[in-house]
């Protein structure tokens, strides 16, 4: 990928996919390599363009059928592939077999399915059935659907912002990383995440992937903190 920032530091991609070893894999290669233990298949951007679609399919209706959890980052390139209409449907298309997902007001635009970014996700959250979906927005609210209950969790104010790089990749990361320390990562919990977690501690992974997406933020270029480093982000002032 050649990134270059326009005035405001807005990050723009140029993909080049031709020819790359991380396509050159067949769905019995990943059949044949998935660990037995394996508690989560997490996938996207990328990954999902037309090209890879029906390997992917396959992948993740495996994993429904083995009953492990998916995780799905839309992340939207529309400058990966020419066909940006079978691309933007094939993402579609998987969202039934994902049961947590990562979105943002930025990946949302394209598909056209609501004025506001709020009401996309919900639209987006209905088209998956059940499970947890989180959109970004920046600065303003982070947002967490489920079933239940809508949960929002405002950023923390920066000042210090050097590159967006990265960004989206750490606050989802942190946030697959905090559910799974918890042990919360199984599907009963992700399914039904309010009586399973609870609101409080859904707000305590989102301030946790969020504190991962400022850190990332003021630095130059992806560099995702380590735990440590979040968890000073989120100490109390001594």
């Amino acid at each position: 990928a050649l990134i270059t920032k326009d005035q405001a530091d807005h990050p723009t991609y140029q993909l080049y996919r031709q020819g790359i070893a991380d396509k050159d894999i067949s769905f019995s290669e990943i059949e044949a390599h998935l660990p037995s233990d394996l508690k989560i298949m997490h996938t996207g951007s990328l990954a999902l363009t037309p090209s890879q679609l029906p390997k992917i399919r396959k992948l993740l209706q495996l994993m429904n059928e083995r009953s492990i959890t998916v995780s799905l980052d839309i992340n939207i390139r529309l400058g990966a592939t020419q066909d940006t209409a079978a691309y933007l449907q094939g993402v579609r298309s998987l969202l039934p077999f994902a049961d947590i997902v990562k979105t943002s007001d930025e990946d949302l635009e394209p598909f056209e399915f609501a004025p506001t970014a709020l009401e996309a996700a919900q639209i987006t959250f209905q088209e998956m059935g059940s499970g947890i979906l989180v959109l970004t927005q920046g600065q303003a609210d982070t947002v967490l659907f489920t079933a239940d209950a809508t949960i929002k969790q405002k950023p923390e104010t920066l000042t210090n912002i050097q590159d967006a790089i990265g960004a989206g990749d750490s606050f989802y990361a942190a946030f697959l990383a905090f559910l799974c320390r918890k042990q919360l990562w199984h599907l009963d919990a992700v399914h039904n995440p309010i009586e399973a977690m609870g609101v409080a501690t859904l707000q305590d992974a989102l301030r946790f992937a969020n504190a991962a997406a400022a850190i990332n933020l003021s630095r130059i270029g992806c560099s995702p903190p380590i735990l440590g480093e979040i968890e000073d982000f989120l100490a109390p002032p001594q």
